[in-house]
């Protein structure tokens, strides 16, 4: 027996070790500061109501917005009338425990805070949610309670 012992500290080493190197607790996901980088473009518009994606698209072509690694971010908006089209630069954060993101904006001249809450619906989908009060002067809309607005990785 006690040559055993020497092998069953070993064996007992071993798996720990080799259980320590197989863990698959999730450490290879992406963080969602990862996640979010690259070109997301409006693919619906939600509010209290449903969806309101025909409303939005009868103002707007296209809305991207791109998030860079310097954690700076521009959102492009290609308005039907093209006196409408504007880009917005600035800033942004990713709380990723409380699942914010913040971005900062300068709108007539001054810097606004606008803060989402955001969900990963997956890989290529990413769901950002505020209140009408903060949408609806930046988009130009009449949207009613929390807007949606659903973005699609390019």
């Amino acid at each position: 027996m006690t040559i055993l012992r020497p092998y069953g500290v070993l064996l007992l080493a071993g798996l720990v070790l080799f259980g320590t190197g197989c863990d698959s607790g999730g450490d290879d996901e992406p963080r969602d500061a990862e996640r979010i980088l690259g070109t997301w473009t409006v693919s619906d518009v939600s509010d209290a109501d449903g969806s309101q994606q025909a409303t939005f698209a009868q103002n707007v072509n296209r809305m991207t917005v791109v998030f860079n690694a310097d954690a700076t971010f521009r959102l492009t908006v290609d308005a039907v009338d093209d006196a409408g089209d504007q880009t917005l630069d600035g800033p942004y954060s990713l709380n990723e425990a409380l699942k914010k993101l913040t971005v900062t904006a300068t709108l007539s001249g001054q810097p606004v805070q606008l803060a989402f809450d955001y969900a990963f619906r997956n890989e290529t989908t990413l769901a950002l949610s505020a209140s009408s009060v903060l949408i609806n002067p930046l988009l130009g809309t009449n949207l009613a309670g929390t807007v949606t607005l659903t973005l699609t990785k390019s």
